[in-house]
Order: structure tokens, then sequence, then C-alpha cells
């Protein structure tokens, strides 16, 4: 199975995806929804946590994100991740050296407790977490975190009302932070701004 990247510099561009069991990527015309909402990310940090195949923080780095970081922990994933990005090197290796894409191979709630520094937090740090619908701790540490420091910048959280939590549950969790959701069948991606309002 491959996915194409939707838009931006390499529009088009397939994509390995792990077998089905082991990932489960975000409905093409909700990833066009939120991506098309915010399509210039030049200057943006974009932060995939539970990255999967790429195909979030690669649509991000082909939209314009100067630096891309894909965080996984599933070694059976990170093969394709790693072979997603191989190729991308073959083709743009010249752009991938002005706007590097990074692999951390980590949990999301252990990479962000131990990685996260002041010199990330600024207003052009997008995170994007996207757990197993079903990882309510893991949504609620991540969501936790950011509540707890000065984080500046933009959540963009992907879950289900069937599978997971309703985006009420998760709105919440971050009172007084500005958010717009975006939605698809029973998946939806929450779009949080912090430090308007918050």
């Amino acid at each position: 199975m491959s996915l194409n990247i939707l838009g931006g510099l390499i529009k088009g561009h397939s994509l390995f995806v792990p077998p089905d069991n082991l990932t489960r990527p975000t409905a093409a015309p909700l990833k066009r929804r939120v991506f098309d909402s915010c399509q210039n990310l030049s200057g943006m940090r974009f932060i995939d946590l539970c990255a999967g195949s790429g195909s979030i923080g690669i649509e991000a780095w082909s939209r314009g994100a100067e630096h891309v970081i894909l965080v996984e922990h599933n070694k059976k994933v990170m093969t394709f991740l790693t072979k997603n990005l191989k190729n991308l090197e073959e083709k743009f290796n010249e752009e991938l050296s002005d706007r590097p894409i990074e692999l951390a191979a980590d949990l999301s709630e252990k990479w962000i407790d131990k990685k996260w520094q002041e010199s990330y937090n600024s207003e052009k740090n997008i995170i994007y977490l996207d757990p197993p619908y079903e990882k309510i701790k893991v949504y609620e540490h991540v969501l936790k975190f950011l509540a707890a420091g000065e984080f500046s910048g933009e959540l963009w959280l992907e879950g289900c009302k069937q599978k997971g939590k309703d985006h009420s549950h998760w709105t919440a969790m971050l009172p007084g932070v500005p958010f717009k959701v975006y939605q698809q069948g029973t998946s939806f991606i929450a779009r949080f701004i912090f430090g308007q309002g918050d």
C-alpha cells in the first residue's frame, strides 16, 4: 500500500505504508482539510508524534516546514519510515539539507519529556499528536505537559469519537485555548492555537 503527498513541493510523491495492523493512516480528505486551512508552513518546526509512515510530517515538509521531527518507537514501522526518507533523499537531497527531516526513535510522551527545550518554545512550532485512538493516556500526557508549561504554537490533535474520545473531551482539558475542529466521519483533527487567549 502507498500514500501520496497531497500538496506542495512534492505533490503526488508516493510513500510506503506499513501493514494495517501497525499503523492507521490519516484519511486523505481529513488531512487535506487541515493542511488546506494552513497552506504555507514556511519557517515552521513541525513535530509529528506517533509518526507512522511519516505522511503527515512529510506533507508538512512538502508545504514548506523548515524543520520536521518524526517521532516513532515501533521498530517495524521505523523500517518503512526510514525507507520513505531514503527515497526523499534520492530526489530532494539539496532541499533536505536546507530543511531537514529528523527521525527520533522514541515514545511520544517520553520524547516530549526528555527532548523539549526552551528553544523549541515559540509560536513557530506545530505539534501533531496522533497515537492509536484508544491510547487515552498518551493524549492526556501530552496535553497536560503543554497545558502546564508556557507553550506557544499549535497542537493538531487527531482523534475519533467512536474509538477514543470526542473532541469535546480534549478541548475541556485546554480551557481558554482557541481551537477549530475538522471532521471526517467519526474522525477529527482539533487544531489548538496556544498563546492566543489562554
